[in-house]
């Protein structure tokens, strides 16, 4: 993570995914950025505090999270594996 008012300061690193992490979202309303592992996996981090604040396996182990799709009012997470054969939808996950 950087800080850009500082023109590329480094401010932060997170690790979650040994493997890769092949997507990245971030949620300004709620101050998170949300990664999708090559294995399956989904991170929560938290942008003020710095730190990771959720983990969980939201797909197969052997497939990467392909796309991230955050809503806003209800912190709903969507996450695909690969288009058209899996699509997850995720509710009431953690509190963002």
């Amino acid at each position: 993570m950087f800080d850009w008012v500082f023109v590329g300061v480094h401010v932060a690193a997170f690790q979650c995914h040994p493997d890769g992490c092949p997507m990245v979202l971030y949620a300004p309303q709620h101050q998170v950025l949300v990664s999708g592992g090559k294995k399956g996996e989904i991170c929560i981090f938290d942008v003020r505090q710095r730190q990771l604040r959720q983990t969980f396996q939201a797909h197969e182990t052997n497939v990467a999270i392909r796309c991230l799709a955050l809503d806003s009012g209800s912190g709903s997470l969507l996450s695909v594996i690969r288009i058209i054969q899996k699509v997850q939808l995720w509710m009431n996950y953690g509190k963002l």
